[in-house]
């Protein structure tokens, strides 16, 4: 590259001088700074101005390439007459096309007070002088795929180069732009720059967005050279930052069904109706998908077992991938899909899988999706839902989802009806909430276990619902949201005088803790796994028999009693029905025979006075474990006259949201 500076210093007169077009800065206005300048180069000139020949048509005999603000600043000191017109001013004489092209961007893009769009703008300049990148980057000495991105982004609307200079608009944002090649999205574009006057990185359109590039798993059936010799095209991007294109995706999905096509036949040969596609499929006709929401009779040991012999197959799909060995590959996946057939078939249980379809998943390389048929399935759902109706059921694939044993509790909810066991189990809950906020020692073992479960006993994607405590963070339960809560709100009193104490500390959290002693470590403990304490069942026939199970051992553990902090009163017992109070009765040993002809609400008097004299709390709000099998069961004559219900107007079967219902 040509160096300047080796290059002799010759005298121009003032008068004699004028700003090349080409400049850089020749269009930009005079800055404030020149006067100061000014009086800096009285002193002295210490750079040379680097100039060229101004031509046969020009009024100047010599023009300024580098240099302007010098040269203005030489103007002002004329203006004011420190000096004259004939003064003389140190130059450089650019000749050679290198000379002018390294005086327009290098010697500028060493000042400070150039900027990014500057440079663009020059570099573009020379696109237009020069013709070809090679050359402009033999005389800049720059890559010449530095010159095609720089002289790329030079050529957008001077706009948006403007904005750039500006801080309006991001470089990341212009090389955006750059890549935009729809001229109506470059014009909308303009228009909201002119409207706000900027444009954010999320403002902008993403080209790349859903384009198949050299990333895709799809590669993992196929090679890039397969491609290209099928008539796929290959595009890299300008900026060399995002992943090259596959501009044919017809062609590379093509190629994906040709390589996948053992795993069909595979299906094909097992009798099922395969739909092969390396796009997402609906179900096929007539039938309906065997998913998460499918409640089957599967067991849980099947079912993970199932999946264990699914995931089995995933050391050797590994090995065939990173030896690049195709075959292997998808030897490996129809093995594997093949299992997936076996765990749809548990999991269908009683029905049957009758069709699947298989297609190309960006995360697990071949999705296989299983269908029943939908008559089949209809019929068992309506016999299912007869069931549920006829006795409370235990969703196992839903509820429990936890390596657990078999859940032994004793369950009074058949004939509460819905509102009355969400408002009982909401209950239930924060007395035992109460009881373990009094008791260290029980919390740090219950914490414990819950954490335990929750990190070790987990199934992937298990319900929530199944834990008695709510530990995982979205699930954490605000303060002052239960401020008003009767039954806890002596924890969060005692919580809330904890924070106090925290933030007059102005420690990080976990320094704080160290500084408490262990009694308050204990207590503090206790009440934040008290107030996770979650017993709530939506429904009187899905019921939560791992965290049931849960709260009877914490309760038997704490020598827990519900009436120690809520006894039902006559308010409660008037808002159930006449079905739910004669329970009640039969509950306390009473006999219900006399009863069946009395009204409601004097029932409900009768039975709040019994409960009261007998200090006796409905089975529901107390947690037991199952009791042995001689133990005698009560049960219920459900006659009564038909319109007798007609005032309990709360505790119904509708169905309700979580929060409804509740006492505030």
């Amino acid at each position: 590259m040509t160096n300047l500076s080796d290059k002799p210093v010759f005298k121009v007169t003032l008068h004699d001088l004028g700003v090349a077009p080409e400049n850089i800065r020749a269009d930009d206005d005079v800055d404030s700074e020149i006067d100061e300048l000014a009086n800096t180069l009285m002193v002295g000139q210490i750079s040379p101005l680097l100039v060229r020949k101004g031509g046969e048509n020009c009024l100047k005999d010599w023009l300024i390439l580098d240099g302007r603000r010098r040269f203005l600043a030489f103007e002002i000191l004329w203006q004011d007459g420190r000096i004259d017109s004939d003064f003389q001013i140190d130059c450089i004489l650019c000749e050679a096309p290198e000379e002018i092209a390294a005086a327009l961007v290098v010697a500028n893009a060493t000042r400070l007070e150039i900027t990014k769009a500057d440079y663009l703008l020059a570099v573009n300049r020379l696109m237009g002088e020069f013709k070809t990148p090679e050359e402009i980057g033999r005389i800049l000495g720059i890559e010449v795929a530095a010159v095609r991105q720089v002289a790329k982004l030079g050529s957008l609307d001077r706009a948006f180069l403007q904005a750039f200079k500006e801080d309006r608009l991001s470089l990341k944002g212009l090389k955006t732009i750059a890549r935009v090649k729809d001229p109506e999205k470059i014009s909308n574009l303009l228009e909201e720059l002119a409207d706000d006057g900027e444009l954010e990185d999320y403002q902008l359109p993403d080209d790349s967005y859903g384009m198949l590039n050299v990333k895709t798993k799809l590669l993992q059936f196929f090679s890039i050279d397969d491609y290209v010799a099928a008539g796929g095209q290959v595009e890299s991007d300008l900026f060399q930052e995002l992943p090259d294109r596959l501009l044919n995706p017809a062609i590379a999905h093509a190629l994906w069904e040709t390589a996948t096509l053992p795993i069909a036949r595979a299906l094909e040969n097992m009798g099922l109706q395969v739909h092969h596609a390396s796009h997402s499929a609906g179900a096929p006709p007539n039938t309906i998908e065997i998913d998460w929401q499918y409640n089957g009779e599967s067991t849980y040991p099947e079912r993970q077992d199932a999946n264990n012999a699914i995931n089995s197959f995933k050391p050797a799909i590994d090995a065939a991938l990173e030896a690049g060995d195709t075959a292997a590959y998808i030897a490996a996946l129809t093995q594997q899909a093949l299992k997936r057939l076996t765990a749809a078939e548990i999991e269908a249980k009683p029905l049957e899988p009758l069709a699947c379809v298989v297609t190309f998943n960006q995360h697990s390389d071949v999705q296989v999706k299983f269908f029943a048929d939908q008559a089949a399935y209809a019929a068992y759902q309506k016999t299912k839902k007869g069931t549920a109706e006829s006795s409370p059921t235990i969703r196992n694939s839903i509820v429990n989802r936890l390596d657990l044993p078999n859940a032994k509790t004793r369950v009074t909810a058949e004939s509460y009806g819905t509102l009355l066991h969400q408002r009982v189990t909401s209950i239930a809950g924060k007395t035992l909430a109460r009881n373990l906020a009094d008791n260290p020692t029980a919390a740090l073992d219950a914490q414990i276990s819950a954490q335990f479960q929750q990190c070790l006993l987990h199934s992937y994607n298990s319900d929530h619902t199944t834990n008695l405590l709510k530990v995982s963070v979205s699930r954490i339960i605000s303060i002052e949201r239960i401020s008003d809560d009767d039954i806890r709100r002596p924890i969060v009193e005692r919580l809330k005088d904890y924070r106090t104490e925290y933030q007059a500390s102005g420690l990080y959290p976990f320094e704080w803790v160290q500084t408490l002693p262990l009694p308050a470590k204990l207590d503090l403990l206790a009440l934040i796994t008290a107030l996770q304490v979650d017993t709530y069942e939506g429904k009187n026939n899905e019921l939560r028999l791992d965290a049931r199970a849960e709260a009877a051992h914490i309760a038997r553990a704490i020598d827990h009693d519900p009436r120690d902090y809520y006894t039902p009163d006559a308010a409660f017992y008037g808002e159930c029905s006449k079905k739910q109070l004669l329970q009640f009765l039969a509950d306390m040993g009473e006999d219900t025979a006399p009863y069946q002809k009395t009204k409601r609400p004097d029932l409900a008097e009768t039975v709040a006075t019994l409960a009261a004299k007998r200090n006796f709390i409905p089975p529901a709000f107390i947690f037991e474990l199952e009791p042995a099998d001689d133990e005698p069961q009560t049960t219920l004559d459900n006659t009564q006259d038909d319109d007798d219900d007609q005032g309990a107007a709360t505790f119904d079967d509708e169905e309700v949201g979580e929060n409804e219902g509740l006492p505030a």
